[in-house]
């Protein structure tokens, strides 16, 4: 199946016309579907930044024939930090090797500060704040289960705040 016939599936089971404006039970906008989908994952105890992140790398996966194209690319350090023309994100590379990903820094970033500030981050092996930041400690958590010589992969709670569970790859 190409990349055309899973959104015509899509479109197809959900529904999604401009016509459907009056009909409560159909999908005009994908955004509608997105805020239902975060119901019934709340609903259903099931963590939807999980679930959003596995479909990232489902998305990138199948989507390898369409190549990002990038807007603009900054030099930071010995780093590239490239804004996606399609996403307006931005990936952190290095020596033409995108470092986001399962092993790498992890989902691309909304600003070109947050970009900077990981790599600062990535730079300390303890950065001063972890003690008192969550999502910075768990960032780093994640990042060393990964890189460790026996992986694991470090799951939060959807609160950001605590280690729900550990898994080892």
């Amino acid at each position: 199946m190409n990349n055309e016939q899973r959104a015509n599936k899509v479109k197809k089971l959900l529904g999604l016309e401009e016509s459907n404006f009056n009909d409560k039970n159909k999908y005009v906008r994908v955004a509608d579907v997105l805020c239902d989908l975060k119901h019934y994952c709340n609903l259903n105890n099931i963590d939807i930044a999980e679930e959003n992140r596995l479909a990232d790398i489902y998305y990138d996966s199948e989507n390898k024939e369409q190549p990002t194209v990038f807007s603009n690319i900054h030099f930071y350090k010995e780093y590239e930090i490239r804004q996606s023309s399609k996403s307006g994100r931005y990936f952190i590379y290095k020596d033409d090797v995108n470092l986001q990903g399962d092993d790498g820094y992890g989902d691309p970033y909304r600003s070109l500060e947050d970009a900077k500030t990981q790599i600062e981050h990535s730079e300390k092996r303890h950065h001063p704040i972890q003690a008192t930041e969550w999502e910075t400690y768990l960032m780093e958590v994640i990042k060393t289960g990964l890189t460790s010589p026996t992986p694991y992969k470090v799951i939060p709670y959807k609160n950001g705040i605590g280690i729900k569970k550990i898994e080892l790859l």
